[in-house]
């Protein structure tokens, strides 16, 4: 069973070879990798190539600039992957991210080998911020969370689409995610009106469709948090407020595109979420208005009497401003 690892990369050759070599060190021989290079300079495109044809002929490298002319971003460079994929499963690597355990994709091999309708596994990674860990398991209990009981490390555990979106925080993040390429196929891959969470949005859509979902409990990848100070991904670009709309589209799209009710209802809570992050946020600004409209659609994605009370003591300040003098009232609020 072959499987095809994409690697996405702009100007970072150093952190690319290191993605790299820990695919590259899977003690699974039937691997393909694919760097995909968004756009990176001219010099950077030259060490990227020459990094990725160092691993050898398992690994190719597709340029975005002279091989596929086309907009970048990264939800086109991984479906760029996704085409020139001709594994049976696919998986994926950021190129500021690595794997640490050599038999990851032996382990999924086998699992995708004794069942075939498995369309989806995932796993666990810890977290790093500027070399240090700072979140040992980015899905913290989540099996004891669920109410299983697993001693042996490294159990790879069926899930239903329910347990696999029902614990808040702890959906698949890409880098331990492996798909059955058909699957991915069949859902258009990456959703390319977005730019950030595309992997949330991509995942879920996932669970939706997928026969199959399989859990493996173990820690298989480093994820490096990109530094919030910086100005050159995406995460960092957009400011809570921003996050919080951009995040609003995505349920839209989930409502949109999904059909199950485990997907329906994620879609449903995160919309809340925003919404009432959103309502929160404006009113420490002092922008109640806004506020109040936020606090509203909230209370419609998904309703809770502690939000109705906060919704309707909104509403309450909202009419007693109406009525106040002019001079007082402030402006737009």
């Amino acid at each position: 069973m072959k499987i095809s690892i994409i690697i996405p990369t702009h100007n970072r050759p150093e952190l690319l070879h290191a993605a790299l070599m820990g695919v590259a060190a899977q003690n699974y021989q039937d691997l393909e990798i694919i760097v995909v290079d968004d756009h990176s300079s001219p010099d950077q495109q030259v060490l990227n190539a020459r990094i990725t044809a160092s691993i050898g002929v398992r690994c190719k490298y597709i340029n975005l600039i002279t091989d596929r002319p086309q907009a970048g971003g990264p939800s086109s460079t991984r479906n760029v992957g996704i085409q020139a994929a001709s594994g049976d499963l696919i998986g994926f690597c950021d190129d500021d991210d690595y794997w640490h355990d050599v038999q990851h994709l032996a382990v999924v091999a086998d699992a995708f080998t004794k069942d075939s309708k498995l369309d989806l596994l995932y796993a666990n990674q810890e977290t790093f911020f500027q070399g240090k860990p700072v979140k040992p398991f980015w899905q913290p209990h989540l099996i004891e969370r669920l109410g299983i009981v697993s001693t042996e490390s490294g159990r790879v555990i069926h899930l239903s689409k329910i347990d696999s979106l029902s614990v808040s925080g702890s959906f698949g993040h890409l880098n331990t995610c492996i798909f059955r390429r058909e699957l991915l196929r069949s859902l258009g891959g990456f959703w390319c009106s977005q730019k950030y969470s595309e992997d949330l949005d991509l995942f879920v859509r996932a669970i939706d469709a997928a026969r199959h979902i399989a859990y493996l409990d173990l820690t298989v990848s480093v994820h490096n948090r990109p530094d919030r100070t910086r100005r050159d991904n995406v995460s960092s670009r957009l400011d809570e407020q921003a996050k919080s709309i951009t995040l609003l589209n995505i349920v839209n799209h989930l409502m949109d595109t999904c059909s199950t009710p485990a997907a329906l209802r994620f879609a449903r809570l995160l919309g809340a979420n925003e919404c009432r992050d959103l309502a929160l946020s404006l009113s420490r600004q002092r922008e109640h208005a806004k506020a109040w409209i936020w606090a509203r659609q909230g209370l419609a994605w998904h309703f809770t009497l502690k939000w109705m009370g906060y919704v309707m003591a909104k509403g309450l300040m909202q009419i007693l401003r109406t009525f106040r003098p002019s001079s007082v009232v402030e402006s737009g609020k």
